[in-house]
Parts: structure tokens; sequence; C-alpha cells
């Protein structure tokens, strides 16, 4: 089977697992770069070139792709999608994760619990904000951001106004969520693999930090997967669209609170601390999409 994971990043731990997962199970897997893809256009017809030479083989396409080049490479996507090749994960779900609150409207709508989330673009409503949110300190998030970057827990109403001001300078919008201080810095990542929840562990923030992101520096543990932890993590996952999902959940005194889900999730922590092979579950499940296309095609 040929298989692309698109990333601009081809040394990262997840597309190196990828790599060693399909190769194991006697696939290629190339990585390639979203910003290198060139889509044509014309009737009838939709193609993609890469390095100036067309793509015509693969079997399955596994984006990958950064916050950065978030519109660029779902628009990629699209077109892998027209030509008539496989993906895993729908452009749309995609582009859908990475707008935070779009993402949170959608768990709202499928009844899954969330944080006490409100976002503005007037300085004026900020009173009113922290009292709906419960008061000092509060969690402020660019609507695109990832791996912690564009997060911050503020303490005062001066230095608010400050962030919310620099975010719509620059055109972007956020929002202001509750602070849970029960979860003192960690949460629960669940990765979920075609309709499956295969690793949860438990995220830990580094000292003097309060983002519990691995990449920034945190520890993780193994969580075992209840069936209420499980539910959570699929339902989350297919409302937003999503084959392949980081779910983000946080342990607060009133259960657990869907965060965020991530489209792209990195799961070198959930490899180490659980010892389950997450990159294989990938790989497995692009098997099955090309053996669902290959029924379809008949």
């Amino acid at each position: 089977m040929r298989i692309i994971a698109l990333s601009g990043r081809p040394n990262v731990h997840a597309n190196k697992r990828l790599r060693e997962a399909a190769r194991q199970r006697g696939h290629q897997l190339r990585v390639m770069a979203p910003f290198k893809c060139v889509c044509r256009i014309e009737s009838g017809s939709a193609t993609i070139y890469y390095y100036g030479r067309r793509i015509k083989t693969l079997d399955v396409a596994i984006p990958r792709i950064s916050v950065q080049s978030t519109d660029y490479g779902v628009a990629v996507m699209r077109h892998f999608k027209l030509a008539g090749f496989t993906m895993v994960n729908d452009p749309g779900a995609v582009a859908l994760s990475r707008d935070k609150m779009r993402s949170l409207q959608e768990l709202l709508a499928a009844g899954l619990p969330v944080p006490r989330t409100f976002t503005t673009r007037s300085s004026l409503s900020l009173d009113e904000a922290l009292v709906y949110l419960g008061g000092w300190p509060v969690v402020v998030k660019v609507l695109r951001g990832t791996q912690g970057v564009g997060v911050a827990l503020i303490d005062s109403r001066e230095t608010l106004e400050s962030f919310l001001q620099t975010v719509w300078s620059y055109g972007d919008n956020s929002l202001i969520q509750e602070y849970i201080p029960e979860s003192l810095g960690s949460d629960v990542r669940v990765v979920v693999v075609g309709g499956k929840a295969v690793a949860a562990i438990r995220r830990k923030a580094r000292l003097g930090d309060f983002r519990s992101n691995y990449h920034r520096g945190g520890d993780a543990e193994p969580v075992e997967l209840t069936p209420v932890i499980e539910d959570l993590a699929l339902r989350s996952a297919g409302a937003v669209g999503l084959d392949v999902a980081g779910v983000d959940l946080l342990e607060s005194r009133r259960g657990l609170l869907v965060n965020e889900v991530n489209s792209s999730p990195g799961f070198e922590a959930a490899e180490a601390a659980t010892g389950i092979d997450v990159a294989g579950a990938i790989i497995e499940y692009a098997e099955r999409l090309h053996a669902d296309a290959l029924t379809r095609a008949r």
C-alpha cells in the first residue's frame, strides 16, 4: 500500500513512527509537505503535483498538517479528495477542529460537557465575562493554536484587556474560559483511531506552568480507559467528524469536561507511557479505509 503523510516536518516523532509502522506492515509511507503540493483545476479534473511530478498512484493520505499551514493544508486535502484519493480525516473536520470556538459549539450541540466559555470582541463585556466564569484567574486561548501556544492564564483585568487587544489587532479572535483549579495543570488525553479509543494518558504540566502539553516539558502517565472516558472521547471525535483525534478532557468537580479535540495529535507521550502502538493502529485503520475503497470500486 502506498501512503503519504501530509506534513511539513518529516522528522518529528509521529512521522517517524508512522513510517516505521507502515514499513513493518509491508507498506511505503512518504512524508509530503503541503506547501510543496501544487493543485491544478480544470473542467472534470483535479490533479496534484509534487516537485513537478504528478501524483497518480496513492492508496491513502494521512493529514498531519500544522496550525500554521491549516488553510493551505486543508485546501490541499480537499484536492486529494477531489482527485479520488482516500483520506484519513475529512478536510472539513480538520478545518473545524482548528477553530476552538466552532469545535466547542459542535461539542455543545452534541450534548457533551464543556468548560464555561465566553467570547467577545468588546472590552465592555469583560466584567460580564468575569462574573460568568466565576472570577480570576481565567484561561484565554487564541482560536487557532496548538501545543499550548496562544494560551495564557490571566489574573487581572488590565492584563486580560492588553492580551485581547493584541490578539484583536492581528485580526484574530480568542475565547475566555473558566480555570479548573482541581485539574492542577493536568488533563487526560485520549487517542481515538477509527471509532476506537486506543490509549489514554494523564498529562501533567512542568513546574511553574499550567499547560499540560507534553511538548512543553510536561510528564505523562497511563490512565485506565473507563467506559465514561471512552464514551466521551468517541462522542467528541464524532461530534467534530474526526476519525483520528486526540481528545483532551479536564477533571473537574462537575465531572469530566471536554476541553479540545485535536486532528493531528502527537502520540509520543501516549506510546511512551502506555506501550501501545498508536502508529500501528493508525496504519491499520488506513488499511481498512483502503480495503473499503477497493470494495466500493468493484
